[in-house]
């Protein structure tokens, strides 16, 4: 069963939600979460860089990064995210731009001008981490995403 966020979030989050300050319920619960809300959310501009792209068994997995450029030049990492994205379940529009490695997740679904919605799955935090899994489903679209938040960088925030 897929549980969303918006229907009960206390009941979502459970035990976690003492434990988290309000930056991370807003990103565990957010599900139109994209880069844009991203850099709102933690007030600096962020770039997606994929680092690792593979097709296996009709099936493509990607592995993102998340960063923050400082004015030194140095790239903070604000999350990592891993996305499988069933070929066969997806329009040949997206599955090229996916190839093209060029932009992100929500770039390549905002590009289709397509319908979509967002199902957060599950989250999870620990003392290092917060994170999440979710789906993005729509015409000719379906992607499962897992995004893992360092926590010290949350709470540190980005200059």
């Amino acid at each position: 069963m897929v549980k969303s966020a918006a229907s009960d979030p206390a009941k979502f989050l459970g035990s976690l939600s003492s434990e988290l300050t309000p930056t991370e319920k807003e990103i565990l619960l957010n599900e139109s979460m994209t880069q844009a809300e991203v850099s709102a959310i933690l007030k600096v501009p962020v770039k997606v860089e994929v680092i690792a792209q593979h097709e296996l068994s009709n099936v493509i997995v990607r592995q993102v990064r998340i960063y923050a450029e400082q004015s030194d030049g140095r790239r903070i990492t604000v999350y990592l995210a891993e996305s499988v994205i069933p070929i066969d379940r997806n329009s040949d529009q997206f599955i090229a731009v996916i190839r093209g490695k060029g932009m992100g997740i929500g770039q390549a679904v905002k590009a289709m001008h397509t319908t979509q919605k967002r199902h957060i799955i599950d989250v999870y935090a620990d003392e290092n981490v917060i994170s999440r899994n979710y789906s993005i489903k729509g015409d000719g679209l379906f992607v499962l995403i897992t995004e893992i938040f360092p926590r010290n960088v949350l709470k540190a925030g980005i200059r």
